[in-house]
């Protein structure tokens, strides 16, 4: 490629860029000057995530989050799809039954285990929508053929890309699944490494600390303290991720977002259900006039004993309520609110509102029907639904399983396409392109093509002109 001086730097002449389909996906020679965050700061297998997933997804478990996760799985779920051969123009490409129906074969006995596809969704979707990090492992046999597809807890996961964010040249296979933990320089790891697979006749087995932090996409870790990361290549690891951020390497999920919202409704839920366990008796001061201390030490020890219940597992539960004794009448006995001052019930109402708003669910679809008056008003909130939380996940899944699932078969112009259907947007589309004919920008024929459609003879005629 030629250079040309432009005082004071070295500048590329212009050119035009390659075909991306004629480059090796290996590598397109570009140079990589940007940096990601952090990347000084690496531990040697994979990027931290610096966010307590396990306290994520113990929220993720109540109520208020349950229910919204859950009902987006389903809606997702019931949505039937279809493997298809279609052109980059969208037209139906004929005589590929058996190719898709290789490919279908392989989704609807994805594993050994038994698992159906919609059973993987259920569980890597469950992490996306808790998490933003659901994982697909790829299994390969020996001749690097992919045999079987799982899905695992994404929170146990890391990414290793270079410093500029790039898996490019990471291994796209690594059947070495145990890190060698000889100690010393990469030098001495490596010929420990040789005179191993020397002695044992194995191409395969254990790889070096040093050799693996350049080589691997992936790392998986273990519950264990000490365990050794599992590496995995690029190739191995489906990460379907749906907000993704230029700060982290890693998404935010929603429940990240509503931490602290999630925790209000707890405590809100703690408070009414120790009205009803530790609180029948109100708050408030219990006066024993004329006692001295003794005997108000001596009623208070009788009072507690009273208190102290067996629960439902056997244990002693001490029900010791809000009361200050003394031994002066008070002036004031009051210690506590009812809910109704508080409104707690209506703070409870708005926080669940705003979890709802950040998974983009609304009340209708969570069956609270009692403000969405009308069927046209739950029509709207059924749309409304449909394009904020589900629509964007198929078009997340349609695009990671196109290029990383479909393509280790190896046909072209395959697709995995989800059989959803807008009432409102095809009624919308159709009313756009009747207007475009009677204008005269587009033919009937054109149109056709756009869908997909075949020709007809009248197609091409000019409805402005035939009416003149």
């Amino acid at each position: 490629m030629a250079f040309k001086l432009r005082n004071p730097f070295y500048t590329i002449e212009d050119k035009k860029v390659p075909a991306v389909a004629s480059i090796n996906e290996e590598g397109r020679g570009g140079v990589h000057k940007e940096v990601i965050p952090n990347f000084m700061y690496k531990p040697p297998f994979g990027y931290p995530r610096f966010v307590d997933l396990a306290s994520i997804r113990i929220l993720s478990a109540t109520p208020y989050v349950d229910m919204c996760i859950t009902t987006i799985i389903d809606e997702v779920c019931s949505i039937k799809w279809d493997i298809i051969a279609e052109d980059e123009k969208g037209k139906t490409i004929e005589g590929r039954e058996s190719e898709i129906a290789h490919v279908k074969a392989f989704f609807d006995n994805p594993n050994t285990n038994k698992e159906s596809w919609e059973y993987m969704m259920r569980v890597f979707l469950r992490d996306v929508l808790e998490v933003d990090s659901g994982v697909v492992v790829k299994v390969f046999n020996r001749f690097g053929e992919m045999v079987e597809i799982v899905a695992r807890d994404g929170i146990t996961f890391t990414k290793n890309p270079d410093m500029h964010g790039m898996m490019t040249f990471r291994d796209d296979i690594l059947f070495d699944v145990i890190i060698d933990n000889v100690e010393g320089e990469r030098e001495s790891q490596e010929l420990a490494e040789q005179a191993r697979r020397q002695a044992t006749g194995s191409e395969y087995g254990h790889v070096s600390a040093w050799d693996v932090r350049e080589r691997a996409a992936y790392f998986q870790y273990g519950w264990i303290t000490g365990a050794r990361p599992i590496p995995f290549g690029k190739k191995e690891i489906v990460w379907f991720e749906r907000n993704p951020r230029s700060d982290s390497r890693y998404g935010r999920g929603a429940v990240e977002i509503l931490q602290n919202v999630v925790q209000t409704l707890i405590y809100a839920i703690e408070h009414n259900l120790e009205y009803f366990s530790d609180n029948s008796i109100p708050p408030g001061v219990l006066g024993l006039d004329g006692s001295d201390a003794e005997e108000v030490r001596a009623f208070k020890e009788q009072w507690e004993e009273q208190q102290r219940i067996k629960d439902n597992t056997g244990k002693w539960k001490k029900l010791w309520h809000k009361l200050i004794i003394t031994n002066k009448k008070p002036l004031f006995e009051k210690l506590g609110f009812t809910n109704a001052e508080l409104q707690l019930l209506e703070g409870q109402r708005w926080w669940s509102k705003l979890v709802w708003a950040c998974f983009g669910v609304t009340p209708t679809e969570l069956g609270f029907t009692e403000d969405a008056k009308g069927m046209a008003n739950q029509i709207v909130q059924t749309n409304i639904f449909k394009k904020r939380a589900v629509n964007p996940l198929l078009r997340m899944m349609e695009y990671k399983i196109d290029t990383e699932i479909i393509s280790e078969f190896g046909y072209e112009d395959l697709h995995f396409r989800y059989q959803r259907f807008d009432v409102d947007e095809e009624t919308k589309k159709a009313e756009l392109y009747k207007i475009l004919t009677d204008v005269g920008i587009k033919t009937v024929n054109e149109i056709r093509v756009e869908e997909g459609m075949e020709k007809v003879e009248w197609g091409d005629d000019d409805p402005k002109r035939n009416q003149g």
